[in-house]
């Protein structure tokens, strides 16, 4: 039987927008520290890493992950996507910090970004997420947010995670051919997708 698509497969824009969401935060992250340095310094955002954060060398650090899709009022031209992303927030700090002990310097630093995060996503700014006009159906909804429980959370001692959760609609089509993304925003930061033993990871320099 041969095979039916005569172009490549392009990404679905469930993997566009979890992209876009990454490189969203990375500039974002570095405008915020570029005009306050007392703000956290997320110099990398990761997409879809599944190798465990080293708490000694790379946090403050976020993950964004998709957990799950669900399609409605299907037919053979499109469907109609519900899509929660996890975006995961690793902080830690020393046993004996100067404002207080590690663990709660670590959960008010990661209380810090998921409130930066919440604000980030739900400006009206970023309703579109990157996408071409009609793919994202409405403002992205922050809808949840997780604190680990550090007595579950192996070598926890000064290390906290936390979770945001953020619901996105948007139309996938069936088609042979591509979607042409669009500029996210007018922006001067240069942000980097790198690729490491550990996964990839957006950032606003380049590897040497």
């Amino acid at each position: 039987m041969a095979a039916i698509f005569q172009t490549s497969i392009p990404p679905q824009n469930f993997e566009l927008i979890r992209d876009n969401i990454a490189v969203i935060l990375t500039e974002e992250f570095a405008s915020q520290f570029a005009k306050d340095s007392s703000y956290p310094n997320v110099t990398k955002v990761w997409i879809e890493r599944f190798v465990p954060i080293n708490s000694d060398t790379e946090t403050p650090t976020i993950n964004v992950n998709l957990a799950r899709g669900d399609w409605s009022n299907i037919n053979v031209r499109s469907s109609e996507g519900t899509y929660v992303f996890n975006i995961d927030i690793y902080t830690s700090a020393p046993a004996t910090a100067e404002d207080g002990p590690g663990d709660q310097a670590a959960m008010l630093l990661m209380n810090k970004i998921a409130g930066m995060v919440r604000a980030i996503l739900s400006h009206p700014g970023y309703k579109r997420l990157g996408m071409p006009s009609g793919v994202v159906g409405s403002l992205p909804v922050v809808e949840r947010f997780i604190i680990g429980d550090k007595n579950t959370v192996k070598d926890a001692l000064s290390d906290v995670v936390g979770r945001i959760q953020v619901t996105v609609k948007a139309i996938e089509t069936q088609e042979d051919s591509n979607y042409t993304a669009v500029a996210i925003n007018e922006t001067k930061t240069q942000v980097f997708l790198e690729e490491s033993e550990m996964g990839f990871y957006y950032k606003t320099t380049p590897n040497a």
